[in-house]
């Protein structure tokens, strides 16, 4: 598959694309994959990496042949997506650990909207409904649901530990509907991942957090490489019942995303080690004061109230429903 895009801005939508994928992947129970499919360029993707880590490839690099590959590879494609991601993931790593320690709820809330609205565009893309499809939905859903319902554990901050977490979390970032963030925190490696590119952002470096990301891109290389060309065989030959799983996913993923929801046990970081806690008040409370809190378990909740925070926290969702079918009518006329 050669780049056969024209145009500065059509590169440009792809950087901007690749900035969605970023945000997204550094929130936890977001999906970057989504954002790919909500955005278009999910089998795209898949076949420019594909391509990259493919035999072809490396005889070419083997070979020394820079100019086959430069001829034959994506690689404008790839570089727009990539300097959009990487725009992302540092700005975002500060922006969002702000946010979901701010105003975790809106935050939800928005990302609520733009997974449930694409679940319902990607009911589209299903060719044929059939008993194998349902299945694989209702699969999907159940996995996905169960995922995200486990309590994040604490892990150290190893190299293996960072190298396992890259090989597992990129498979999970390129699938709508699974959260590599998520997985980072079920590991407990996202502040150690996340942490050290906001770090890294404000320009703060330390040999830990050189030494985290680069034993994190080699897991997620190795991940990337192995995974995306299983991912890339099924969208061809079981196109139906992959489209129906991966809806299933996000259909799971979205009970992690309420934007109304409790803590049910919380930890408090102290000197002489971690105080676990219970009860959402006192939660928010040492949140409010800036202490070092974590949160170990949640429930979700029906709103409580129904004042301007509950009306702004379902304009979110609504606007994150609208942003995605506009999206979707968008491409449909420019198809047409």
């Amino acid at each position: 598959m050669s780049d056969n895009r024209h145009g500065i801005g059509s590169y440009l939508k792809v950087g901007g694309a690749g900035f969605a994928m970023g945000v997204a992947n550094v929130i936890p129970g977001v999906s970057g994959g989504t954002m790919a499919f909500i955005l278009g360029i999910f089998e795209e993707l898949l076949d420019a990496i594909a391509q990259i880590a493919s035999r072809k490839t490396l005889k070419m690099a083997m070979g020394l042949r820079f100019k086959e590959m430069y001829e034959n590879l994506p690689w404008r494609f790839l570089l727009s997506l990539a300097i959009g991601l990487g725009a992302a993931l540092g700005s975002a790593s500060i922006l969002f650990t702000y946010l979901l320690a701010n105003y975790q709820s809106m935050t939800y809330a928005f990302f609520f909207g733009l997974i449930m609205a694409s679940v319902l565009v990607m009911f589209k893309d299903i060719g044929k409904w059939s008993l194998g499809t349902v299945a694989g939905m209702a699969a999907g859903a159940v996995f996905a649901g169960w995922l995200v319902s486990m309590v994040p554990a604490t892990t150290p901050n190893t190299w293996y530990w960072s190298l396992g977490s890259g090989v597992v979390v990129i498979c999970a970032m390129i699938l709508p509907g699974i959260s590599g963030s998520f997985l980072l925190l079920l590991f407990g490696q996202y502040n150690y991942v996340w942490g050290a590119v906001a770090d890294f952002s404000k320009l703060h470096f330390s040999l830990s957090g050189f030494s985290t990301l680069i034993w994190t891109a080699i897991g997620a290389a190795i991940g990337l490489g192995a995974f995306v060309h299983l991912l890339n065989y099924l969208l061809k030959t079981v196109r139906n019942i992959t489209m129906s799983t991966l809806i299933g996913f996000m259909i799971g993923s979205l009970w992690r995303l309420w934007p109304w929801q409790d803590t049910v046990q919380w930890t408090l970081k102290t000197t002489d080690g971690k105080t676990v806690m219970t009860g959402n008040g006192e939660y928010l409370a040492a949140a409010a004061q800036g202490l070092p809190v974590e949160q170990l378990e949640v429930r979700n909740v029906l709103p409580a109230t129904f004042d301007w925070t509950f009306c702004a926290t379902a304009g979110l969702v609504i606007f994150g429903v609208v942003l995605v079918l506009a999206i979707e009518m968008t491409a449909k006329r420019k198809a047409a």
